[in-house]
């Protein structure tokens, strides 16, 4: 072999070797790239779920009309406080509005006038007639006030309302980050519990909601065509 087609035959190894090389780094980013992208798309899929579970709750919240001073309806609720439920609250006075309780674990809604229907039937007027107080960063009661600097064990904590309803007390509920005071009772069957808890913790339903669900809910009342 001459030196020419030598030195020919080696630079054409060389290539070939290159190529090989950059094949098999091609291979492996695509890997990556392709377990980054499934990560992706788990991820999307399930924010996407949530995504439609709070259009859903959103379109049930749009169309609400309620309550109205022709409802009554009732909201199993609960106070827990890094890991346990508060005992129920009792009406600090006479009922005035018709937004309060019967020491029961539940908010009786049945407004007395148009002062107390729809948007103003909410957390605030409840909390007014068990001493609840709201304030920007949580809420006061019986002088202590709870909000995100309170001691759970030394963990940082969240004061948000979690939502459920009768329907789908097993599900997801949907949370409540702010603006607690203007949470209103938009229809019957809502289950609520105000929670002061180490973030990410699992906050459950109020626990009289599953008996009360199991014996006492109907289902939401039939439309009346006029």
């Amino acid at each position: 072999m001459s030196r020419r087609h030598a030195l020919a035959f080696l630079a054409a190894a060389g290539l070939l070797v290159a190529a090989a090389c950059g094949d098999s780094g091609d291979s492996g980013e695509s890997e990556s790239v392709a377990s980054d992208r499934a990560e992706r798309e788990v991820a999307g899929s399930t924010s996407d779920s949530r995504s439609d579970r709070r259009t859903e709750r959103q379109e049930r919240f749009d169309t609400a009309e309620g309550p109205t001073v022709r409802d009554h309806w009732h909201v199993p609720y609960g106070i827990f406080v890094c890991d346990r439920f508060l005992p129920p609250l009792a009406d600090q006075g006479p009922d005035t509005t018709g937004v309060h309780t019967h020491e029961d674990g539940l908010v009786h809604v049945h407004p007395f006038s148009r002062a107390s229907t729809g948007q103003a039937a909410n957390w605030g007027l409840f909390g007014e007639a068990v001493g609840i107080e709201f304030t920007e960063t949580g809420f006061v009661l019986d002088g202590r006030a709870y909000d995100d600097t309170f001691d759970c064990d030394g963990e940082p904590v969240e004061v948000v309302i979690y939502e459920w309803t009768a329907e789908d007390l097993d599900g997801s509920p949907y949370v409540h980050l702010t603006d607690l005071a203007d949470v209103w009772f938009y229809r019957d069957g809502l289950i609520h519990t105000l929670s002061v808890a180490p973030v990410g913790a699992d906050v459950p339903p109020p626990p009289q909601a599953e008996l009360w669900v199991a014996t006492q809910w109907r289902g939401p009342a039939p439309e009346i065509e006029v």
